[in-house]
This record gives C-alpha cells, structure tokens and sequence, in this order.
C-alpha cells in the first residue's frame, strides 16, 4: 500500500516534467530546405543552442537563395526554440514577424504554418485562450484555402494544437476527440514516426487521465526504425516512448521493470544529445530509486541532473532538480545540504517568477528551520509564503502556512501569536475542507446523528436492563421497534426528496422538449404528424378552420451581410412575434422547424387567402420596422377540405395538402424573390372517392383535373406540380 501510494505521488512530480510533449511542431518535425536543416536538427536536440546560432550576426549576413521564404522559416523555427526554453514573450515575437512577412509576401502555406505555430504557444496558457483559438481560426480558413499542402502533415499539427488548447481549458473530451482526429490525419500520411507520434499523443492523454491501460496500448503500436543509424526525430521518439511505458508501470507497481524502461530512454536522450531530456529523465529515474528506498543512487541521479540542467543554462528544470534535493536532504535529517540547496530552489523560482512553486519551497524551508529549531528564521521565510498564498486564493499550501507558522511561534514561546495563527489556520482549514465537501456535509451530519441517536437509546436499554432484569427482552424489542423506525423515516425523507428533485428535473426537460426555446411555441419538429398534435389543443375542433404552413425562404440584411447566430434569432423572435400580435381570435401557432410554423386558425371572420394577405403584409412590415430583407412562403387550405365529406381527409392528409401547397408559394419565391402565398381549395363537386388513396398524388391529379383550385398571389402558371 506504501509502494503504491509514493507510485501516485511520483507520478505527479513526473507529470511536470511532461508539458512539452502534447505537440510534435517545437521537437522539429516541421519541412525545411535544405541550408535550415542543421538548425532544424539543433530545435530537437538543444534549442537554446539553435536560437544562439539564429541569432548569430554572421548568419544574419549570409543571402540564401530565397530570402523572403528562409527568412520567414528561421523566424519560425526562432519561435519555437524559444517556446521550448519557456521564453513566451521571445517566441511570440518571433512568429509575429513570420506572419508579417508571409502575409506581406503572400506565402499561404508559411503563412498557415506560422498561425498553426502561434497557437501552439499561447495554447497551453488558459489566460491566452481567446487569443490561442483566434489564430486557430485563422489557421483552419487559411488551411481551408489551400487546394494542396506543399508542407506535409499540416492538419494533423493543426489538430494537435487544438488538443492542447482544449486540454489547457479542461475540456477533456473534447481534446480527446481532436487527438483521435489527428491520428486519422497521420494514418491518411505515409511517415512512420507522425503515426507513431499520434499514438504517443493519445498515450499521454490517457496517462493524464489515469487510464494507465489504454496508454499502453497504443504505446505498444509505436513503431520505430532500429535498422541503421536512427534519425534524431526517432531518438527524440524513443526517449519519449520508453519514458512514458516506464510510468505506466511504475503506476502498476512494477519498479524494477519501470526502472529499465527509464534506463533506455535514458540512453535515447544521451544518443540525441539532448541535455533537457536527458537532465529531465535522470531526475526521474532518481524518483523511481528513491520510491525504492536507494536514497543514495536517487542522490547521485539528482546530482547528475543538475549538472547537466546547469550547465545547459535550463533554470525551470534545474529549479524542480534543487528542490528535489533539498527535500530528499531534508528527509534525512541532513541540515545544511538541505538548506542550500532549498534556498538556491527559492531563489531560481523567484527569478522565474514561479509562485506556486516559489511557495513549495518557502514552505519547506519554514518546516526545515522548525525542525532544526531556527524559529526566528522559520518565521522569517513563512511570512514571505504567506505574501505569496494570498495572491493565490484558497489552496492547502495556504493553510499549511499558518499551521508552520503556529509551529514555530510555539517553539519560539510566543504562544499568543501561535494561538492566533493556529486560530487562521484552523479558519482557512475549514474553509478549504467546506469547498471540498460542500456536497457530502448534509449526509456526514445525518448520519452523525443517527448513530448519536442509537447510541443513546443503547445507554438507556443497558440502563434499564440493570434496574429492571425481567424486562430486558421487552426493552431490546422496543429499541430494535425504534431504530427501525427512525431508519425506515429518514430512508423515507431522503427518497421522498430524491423523488421530488426528479420529477422537477423531469418536468424542465419535458417542458424544454416540447416547447421551443426561441418563441415558447409548441416544437412539433419530432411529431410524426405535426397538424395532429398541434390539433389536440384547439377549442372548437368541429368548426371550419383555416390551416397555413409558413416558411421564412430569407431572412437578412440587405446585400446578403452575415448575421450571426444570436442576431438570426433575435430577428426571428421579432418576426414571429409581429405576426402572433396580427393574428385574432382561436388559433394555434406551432413551429415544424426554427423557419417554418403551422397555424390553426378559425375560419369566422377571415377567408384563407386573406389570412394569406394579413400575414405577407404584417411580415413585410416588420421586415421594414427591423430593416432587414424577407422573403417568406404561405400554403394554406380549408379544414375540413371536403365540404361533403369532412372525415375524408384526416390530419395526416391535411398535413400533405398544406406541404404541397407551401412548395408551390416556394416554387413562386424563388422565381420572384418576393414573398407569396398559394391556396389549395377542392371544388363542391369534388367526390371523397377521389382522394382515397395517395393522398399527394390525388392531390396533383385533382389540380391537373380542376377538382382543386389554385388561388396564389402571383401567376400560378410558374408553379411546377
């Protein structure tokens, strides 16, 4: 159990060293001609080293043979050696230029690449969000442009940032769907090492999700060419691979197996030359010795990496490195290595400005000074975390500090400022434990209370039961009566408000379904037959009623401006309202789709092609009151449609009358560009006979015979039947 929990905590500490991985652009698989292919070789082994060599005067005088596209390329791969060292403002810098330069020299597919790789660098900050997904955007229109891609594998690098920006934002399921999307685009290519790097990915994201199985099943479908001298892009692969299958299995428990998959990726980092990995994955195998209980060998390894981080000028990671060490120092009790290498921790932090991790370090040292009974010094250094904890809102560090800080007053024989910074401590303590337990509060208090209860009502049955021995199986029968009933009541109470937050939550869902959200008309978009449902409602069914399909063909600002979705809507509201205000007497509006509505409206003042009339003239008004372009589609009948024969036709064939009658005031639409309307009438003569079949194709037929009259408000001869 021991093992397995320091296995949880290590793989935390890991999962720091990882934020790099989810995007292949900044480890250098990105085209390039062939005199920026050293530079591109130094991106994946040492990007401090290629940005140095970028910004090197000499290089700046060397002509290549394209200056605009070369210059454009260094300056992107400039960005993305300075992404990969932390330096945010220098990468931005960089690719802005790049986009400046293609944009003005109207290299599309530099240009796209540059957008992709600007929003790689503002992706992983939650704060740069909107600006990371507008040149996501931009990327995907620019993308969308391109009938070829002249630089391979540009969708799947454009999926791949866009699973950083989500997972950045904590959609996980959205992420995930967009690394699933990549892998498709990596599949559709023909390199090896993109296919493998997508399975990576997906790797990873489920090692970020604690889903240790599914990462090492596609772990398992890397494949990586061993024939031969291997590329950098596969030693870069491998070393990233190996690490990752070693925290599946450390998660598993299994040390000694994780150890050796740490151990070659170890060796792939060392045969890249890549300092940063290579410092990165010796300190992390020092983690795995000192889970072993090598506390030693784990020393050795820190030492190892902080001289490689040092020297590589790598501050973030030879930070984490120092605090490491001071902590494992100061688990041995071992004073005075803890203590340097700590404040060395504290200081590279704060040059970094790193403040959650700046407070991890202050917190440590307050502790270390306590134990080595430095109260003042103690007191000192916890002061400056306090500082730092009330820039960050409720956190544990937050209350650990005053509970340190209670610690090393009490030492230190100020016990009334202990009691003060306990009483803080006890206060945030409670704050914290409440956030995290809001919803489990209630039930703990229940059932605190119940078992008082029954420990009550315990006491006073052994109670009795010594005054009164003859009647203790009375008294037990009597206690079991009430605890079962005071069990069965609050099974009853809790069930009861189970049941009632169901059936509110039933009912918003229902109303939401049936109504729709827009105009809180009745939505019978998933009704078979919309007429018959809309029907259920009438007052007086057996009345002559007249019945109308309106369509809304266009709806905009004039010269064919987009709208928006929000605007759309808002202009459909008001449109639908203008012709619900315009409508008297009993009627029933309901709606087929967001642009098309059937009414029932009763037919005893209002003759159907006046209804017609009314309606194309408060539509055209409202069009004018809004300032907005309308065309808008009336068919409509009488109800019944056979005089002699009112059941003849039933709702469903009702519907299909009004559908044939809106196509036709549609067909008019489109050949007019203005709004009309047609009615279908069936002639007193008309037998029920007739329409006893294929309700649509009687219809028609009727039309073609003279059995149905065609009354529309322009020539009906340009209707099609």
């Amino acid at each position: 159990m021991k093992v397995s929990v320091k296995a949880l905590r290590l793989l935390a500490l890991l999962c720091c060293f990882m934020s790099g991985n989810l995007v292949a652009y900044e480890h250098g698989f990105i085209h390039v001609p062939k005199n920026l292919e050293p530079l591109r070789q130094l991106l994946i082994s040492n990007p401090r080293a290629c940005l140095q060599e970028i910004e090197q005067p000499q290089r700046k005088a060397i002509k290549p043979k394209d200056p605009q596209g070369e210059e454009i390329l260094s300056n992107q791969l400039a960005a993305l050696c300075a992404y990969r060292i932390s330096h945010t403002e220098q990468a931005l810098d960089f690719i802005n230029r790049a986009i400046e330069q293609a944009t003005e020299k109207q290299y599309q597919a530099y240009l796209t690449q540059a957008y992709i790789i600007a929003g790689l660098i503002l992706s992983g900050d939650p704060k740069q969000a909107s600006a990371s997904y507008h040149y996501i955007q931009l990327a995907q229109q620019s993308l969308d442009k391109l009938n070829v891609f002249p630089l391979p594998n540009m969708r799947f690098q454009l999926e791949k940032v866009l699973a950083n920006y989500y997972q950045s934002q904590g959609k996980s399921s959205e992420a995930k769907t967009h690394l699933l999307k990549a892998k498709e685009e990596a599949y559709a290519g023909k390199s090896e090492v993109v296919r493998s790097w997508s399975e990576n990915l997906l790797a990873e994201y489920y090692l970020t999700n604690n889903q240790p199985e599914l990462a090492l099943s596609h772990l398992s479908e890397v494949q990586i060419n061993q024939r031969g001298k291997p590329s950098s892009e596969a030693l870069l692969l491998s070393s990233i691979v190996n690490a990752n299958i070693a925290k599946v299995y450390l998660d598993q428990g299994e040390l000694a197996i994780a150890e050796q998959y740490q151990q070659e990726a170890i060796a792939s980092a060392v045969k890249l030359n890549n300092p940063d990995i290579q410092a990165r994955e010796i300190a992390a195998l020092g983690d795995m010795a000192e889970l072993g209980g090598d506390i030693d060998a784990a020393l050795v390894h820190y030492l190892n990496a902080k001289d490689i981080a040092k020297a590589n000028h790598n501050k973030p990671l030879l930070a984490d490195i120092e605090l490491r060490l001071g902590k494992t120092y100061m688990e041995l009790s071992n004073y005075t290595p803890a203590l340097v290498h700590l404040q060395i921790a504290r200081q590279l932090f704060s040059e970094l400005k790193l403040n959650n991790k700046l407070l991890r370090s202050l917190l440590l040292l307050g502790e270390l000074h306590i134990n080595n009974h430095e109260n003042g010094l103690a007191i000192l250094q916890l002061e400056k975390a306090e500082k730092i904890a009330n820039t960050m809102g409720l956190t544990s560090s937050h209350s650990k500090v005053y509970k340190l800080l209670t610690q090393a007053y009490e030492q230190n024989g100020n016990y009334d400022l202990a009691l003060e910074q306990f009483k803080v401590y006890h206060n945030l303590s409670q704050q914290y434990q409440q956030i995290r337990n809001e919803l489990k509060r209630e039930q703990f208090k229940q059932h605190y209370q119940y078992i008082e209860q029954a420990q009550q009502l315990s006491e006073l049955t052994k109670e009795k039961a010594l005054m009164i021995q003859q009647s203790n199986v009375q008294q037990l029968v009597l206690v079991l009566v009430c605890a079962f009933g005071i069990m069965l009541l609050f099974l009853y109470l809790v069930t009861r408000q189970k049941l009632l937050s169901k059936t509110t939550s039933l009912s918003q869902l229902t109303k939401q379904f049936t109504l729709h959200p827009m105009t809180g008309l009745p939505q019978l978009a998933n009704s078979e037959i919309p007429l018959l449902c809309l029907d259920e409602a009438q007052y007086h069914p057996q009345s002559t009623r007249t019945l109308a399909l309106l369509s809304i063909e266009y709806l905009g600002f004039s010269e064919h401006q987009t709208l928006g979705f929000q605007t759309q809507r808002n202009l459909l509201t008001c449109l639908i309202s203008d012709l619900k205000d315009s409508l008297e007497g009993d009627y029933k509006l309901g709606h087929i789709n967001d642009k098309q509505l059937i009414l029932c409206i009763d037919q005893a003042n209002t003759s159907p092609h006046q209804l017609c009339q009314q309606l194309t003239a408060c539509a055209k008004l409202s069009a004018t009151k809004q300032e907005i372009e309308l065309s808008l589609a009336i068919g409509c009948c009488s109800q019944p449609f056979l005089v002699k024969a009112k059941d003849a036709i039933d709702d469903k064939g009702m519907t299909e009358v009004l559908w044939l009658a809106l196509e036709g005031a549609q067909q008019l639409c489109a050949k007019t560009k203005q709004s009309q309307w047609v009615e279908l009438s069936a002639m007193s003569g008309s037998h029920a006979a007739f329409f006893c079949s294929n309700i649509t194709e009687d219809i028609k037929q009727a039309i073609a015979k003279g059995l149905v009259k065609v009354n529309a408000s322009a020539d009906k001869t340009l209707i099609n039947w």
